[in-house]
């Protein structure tokens, strides 16, 4: 009964008036329940808050975990009245299921605690993902909660290792407190993506592009410590089916003991899991080490591709390589 109260009961103007007025001039604290309606879901629901709006003057706040009842194209509908005249403003939410590649998200609404002490700090987030975090409090907000590092050492926080792969990672972060030259670095499998990006008092957003990283991987961010840093909504985009690599079978050439100046012909057979084979080259030299020049082969059908060269030399070294995968060779002298 209470729950449906709470839906048919949002949180009103006026009590988020009151809110801020008892905060500011009172008790110093505020009710959570009025900033944060979800929290219902969280502590006598199921965990997941139902997507629903929040409001106030020109601000329309929209929040909750999107189920996969919620996957596809979602209309929405704002409504805003004053002085009896009303306007509505209608827009798409588009839900993408996670799991098969797609971007997943932390909003670090499921930090246990609010708290403005600095401490080591773990918890479960969204996806049942595991963070943690050292040096952080959980007091502080960007638009809603994030989780805020130390101006001081060693203060950072990582994720656990996530499968699949990362193609690209994405996070909010703002300058809490007083303080300057605030610097953020982000590293993937403790390898630095990326420049280290600086950090101001204004809320900012930075994106990490065109990562390759085709392996089980842990997301880690790292403060240079000069101020305190708040981060919020780190989101990636994962792609549980990464380019595979191609896979050579037969290759052959005729004639199979070629005459000096004899045109020869190579046949290779090329497959490749996901059809992303761009090119199959054949590198020639008069040694394994000195494969100085190349050729494309030609596509004949299915998994085959075929050059003819007039060879020079009486012994050749010559290898087919898929432009894909650099890596896979089939030699043949």
């Amino acid at each position: 009964m209470l729950m449906d109260w709470h839906e048919l009961n949002p949180v009103s103007q006026k009590e988020i008036d009151r809110n801020n007025m008892i905060y500011d001039n009172y008790q110093y604290n505020r009710n959570p329940f009025i900033d944060h309606p979800e929290y219902v879901y969280l502590i006598w629901g199921d965990g997941t808050p139902e997507v629903s709006f929040s409001s106030t003057p020109n601000t329309a706040i929209l929040y909750g975990t999107p189920t996969l009842g919620n996957v596809g194209v979602n209309g929405v509908e704002i409504i805003a009245t004053a002085n009896y005249l009303s306007k509505t403003q209608t827009f798409d939410i588009n839900v993408l299921e996670g799991g098969s590649g797609g971007d997943w998200v932390e909003t670090f609404m499921f930090m246990s605690e609010t708290s403005s002490s600095y401490t080591t700090r773990a918890w479960t987030g969204d996806n049942d993902t595991e963070w943690s975090a050292t040096n952080a409090r959980t007091d502080q907000e960007i638009d809603s909660r994030a989780i805020c590092l130390k101006d001081a050492g060693d203060t950072c926080m990582i994720s656990q290792t996530l499968a699949g792969s990362v193609s690209s990672v994405t996070f909010e972060h703002q300058q809490k407190f007083s303080g300057s030259d605030g610097e953020i670095t982000l590293f993937v499998n403790n390898q630095q993506i990326g420049e280290t990006i600086a950090v101001s008092d204004a809320a900012n957003s930075s994106t990490f592009s065109n990562i390759t990283v085709f392996a089980d991987f842990t997301k880690k961010l790292v403060s240079n410590g000069a101020t305190s840093i708040a981060i919020n909504n780190l989101g990636w985009t994962n792609l549980s089916n990464p380019p595979q690599s191609p896979v050579f079978g037969d290759i052959s050439h005729t004639p199979e003991s070629p005459l000096h100046d004899e045109e020869v012909t190579f046949l290779a057979v090329v497959t490749d899991a996901d059809g992303t084979i761009k090119q199959v080259l054949l590198s020639y030299g008069s040694s394994a080490e000195t494969l100085l020049q190349s050729t494309s082969m030609q596509h004949l059908s299915g998994n085959s591709y075929s050059v003819s060269l007039q060879l020079p030399l009486a012994e050749l070294v010559c290898m087919v390589s898929g432009k894909i995968s650099p890596k896979s060779f089939a030699k043949i002298i």
